[in-house]
Parts: structure tokens; sequence; C-alpha cells
């Protein structure tokens, strides 16, 4: 029996572009794994509790040293407040290097909720540190930036854990008071 040529379809121009999306969308996919954004978000809950607390702690320890000055400040409180700022400064810089280098230092893949309270923990460590800087020489512009860079970074802060919790179906999650900076 003779056998029989079937035509070929004609391809469309597109056809070699969609099966390179085919096969990048593939990779992508194959990379990121199965996983819903729920368990990652437990999972990273599981991970960084304990930092997402201290991060937390050290800012709020720090805004409460703040609170307990009197005005005009006296030399034990600026000093009390020097070392709540550098210990919530020192205490966020650790966590934050525990946070990315997880699993054995190879830095993390981050979602975007992830990489949000990276941004707002690093902003309220350089608000301590300014805070840091005003117990030398306190005076009214330095206290300003450092309770606007405290808000922006807590309100970050609180944006993201808030996220990430719910995700994960965690209570509680380690969030800043609203009335800190």
């Amino acid at each position: 029996m003779p056998s029989q040529r079937r035509p070929v379809p004609h391809a469309s121009p597109l056809a070699p572009a969609l099966v390179v999306a085919a096969l990048a969308l593939a990779l992508v996919l194959g990379a990121c794994g199965s996983s819903s954004p729920q368990s990652q978000a437990s999972t990273f809950i599981a991970e960084h509790h304990q930092q997402s607390q201290v991060v937390t702690e050290g800012a709020t320890d720090a805004d409460s040293a703040l609170a307990a000055l009197s005005s005009p400040p006296t030399h034990e409180q600026l000093s009390a407040l020097a070392l709540a700022a550098q210990r919530g400064h020192d205490l966020i810089a650790r966590a934050h290097g525990e946070w990315v280098t997880a699993e054995g230092g190879a830095e993390e893949t981050l979602s975007l909720a992830e990489i949000e309270a990276d941004v707002g923990a690093n902003e309220m460590r350089d608000a301590l540190g300014g805070l840091v800087a005003y117990t030398r020489h306190p005076d009214a512009a330095t206290l300003a930036r450092y309770r606007a860079q405290l808000k922006g970074g807590g309100e970050k802060w609180n944006e993201a854990i808030g996220q990430i919790w719910h995700l994960g179906g965690s209570s509680n999650p380690p969030m800043l008071p609203v009335h800190l900076g």
C-alpha cells in the first residue's frame, strides 16, 4: 500500500515564539515547585518567626525608652536610650542576617511580602541608628527623621508580616504598635 503524505499545515509566524514561551513557562513553574502561597507563608513563619519577633522587640524597646525621656532629657535617660537604640539596631541587623542567609548561606527567594518585610526591617534598623545619633546630639530634626523613618519602616513591616501570617493561617503576627515613631 503506497504511503500517503499528509499535507503540512501552514505554521503561524507566532508558532516558534509560542514554543519558546511555553518552554520558558515550564522552566519557571518547574523551578518554583508546586508549593502554594499558603505553604510558602507557613514555611516562612516556621523559619523566621523568632527573627520576626526580634525585629519587633528591637524597635519597640527603643521607642519605649524614647517615650520615657523628660524634657529636657537627662544624661542618664539619653544613655539608656542610646543603649536601647543600639541594642534594637543590632538585634534587627542580626535577625536580618539570619533571615537572608537561611538554608546554609544561600539567599532565599523572597516573595513580594517577604521583600517588603525585609525593606521595613532595614528602615527600622536605620531609624534606630539615627536614634543613637540623637542621643549624642539631641535635636528636633534628628528626632523627626527617626520618627518618619520608623513610621515608614513600621508600616511596611506590619503590612508585610500581617499578610504573611494571614496567608500562613497563623494568628498574632509580630507587628509593631501603630503609635511607634
